[in-house]
């Protein structure tokens, strides 16, 4: 397989509410969307989860672009392709840039999937067609404000309710939800929102019942981590920390977490993914997927990682229109009653481009 052009959409996603974390508040989602075109027709779609600036990572939208058009897209056009690993080798003189890297990687899996008559989720072994799913809840203006969100997601069949803390905002919602709510599954994402000076103030949320503390401390930290880790019964989980398979081995070797969130976009795709899963499995560390406030195509992939072997988690797989206005995919993601989601039948990465909404949502268009 060749692929002769790659076209992008910069999308621009009307969100529901603000989406408020220890580092920023996400209004409107911009992100960029992958179209790759190969010289006999098949099209496969990707999608860069990169944010406008750089609160979340170092890495941008404006960055991956320049990245994508100058490097990425020229290193693999016109060059036989015939597993995702190809393109990664092609790719590999390029250092970082794991968000760039991973929207064309997702258009190479959707493209090869396609080719094969497979699924993406298929290609990654899945042999199941549902998961359990978790959800995340921002930080509110008021606690009665932060409740309801709660309230309306258990209703809704949420099997795991994720918190978004900082400080001043984490014993209080935190033993709310548990005088409210009792023993629902229930974790804390704090988005590097707290220093080392702040781990006795950590460990008092043992007190909760957290299945994990999602990566509290520094972005780019191991070792502060495993301070922390010894100090706290709760599972420290990682999410920023972990770039590649050699972050989730070090991490192991340290003591710096329990469990891993693999974000597919954050590692670079899903051929990295696969790699920390491994790594997970050989150190006996928990893993799953973890959410970017992804379109559909973006949650599409996280879905068929979500249902790949080793990922022991429910995951953040949650359909885009909780947050967004309108979606770009077809049919919508929706989550079942029994707070599953289930891939649909089909090729590639199972679900079809709403041309119409993609169209009204681009704000600018460009390729390669």
């Amino acid at each position: 397989m060749k692929i002769e052009r790659f076209e992008f959409y910069y999308v621009v996603l009307p969100s529901r509410k603000p989406f408020v974390t220890a580092t920023c508040t996400v209004l409107d989602r911009e992100l960029i969307v992958v179209k790759a075109i190969t010289a006999d027709g098949p099209v496969g779609w990707g999608e860069v989860d990169a944010d406008p600036d750089p609160c979340y990572a170092p890495e941008t939208l404006g960055s991956a672009r320049y990245v994508i058009d100058r490097y990425l897209a020229p290193a693999v056009l016109g060059r036989e392709i015939s597993t995702p690993e190809d393109a990664v080798e092609a790719w590999s003189p390029f250092v970082g840039n794991e968000m760039a890297k991973s929207g064309l990687e997702l258009a190479v899996w959707d493209l090869l999937a396609r080719e094969r008559g497979a699924s993406v989720a298929a290609m990654l072994g899945a042999t199941g067609r549902s998961v359990p799913v978790g959800v995340s809840v921002g930080i509110a203006a008021t606690l009665d404000e932060f409740l309801a969100e709660v309230d309306e997601a258990l209703a809704a069949g949420y099997r795991r309710v994720k918190v978004k803390i900082r400080l001043g905002w984490d014993v209080e919602p935190l033993g709310a939800v548990r005088e409210r709510f009792g023993d629902v599954r229930l974790q804390a994402d704090a988005n590097s929102g707290y220093g080392v000076e702040d781990i006795d103030h950590l460990a008092q949320l043992d007190e909760f019942g957290l299945e994990m503390l999602e990566q509290p401390l520094y972005h780019d930290d191991l070792a502060d981590h495993a301070k922390l880790q010894a100090r706290m019964e709760t599972p420290v989980c990682l999410d920023e920390s972990i770039l590649s398979a050699r972050h989730a081995r070090l991490a192991a070797e340290l003591g710096s977490c329990r469990i891993i969130n693999v974000k597919v976009s954050r590692v670079g795709g899903l051929v990295e993914a696969r790699r920390i899963v491994q790594v997970c499995r050989d150190h006996g560390i928990g893993v799953w997927c973890g959410s970017m406030l992804e379109s559909g195509v973006g949650a599409a992939y996280n879905l068929a990682f979500a249902l790949s072997p080793g990922v022991t988690n429910p995951g953040d797989v949650i359909p885009p229109l909780r947050y967004f206005e309108r979606d770009i995919i077809r049919p919508a993601m929706e989550m079942d009653c029994d707070g599953t989601v289930t891939l649909p039948e089909g090729v590639g990465m199972c679900f079809a481009i709403d041309e119409e909404a993609l169209e009204e949502l681009t704000r600018e268009r460009w390729s390669v």
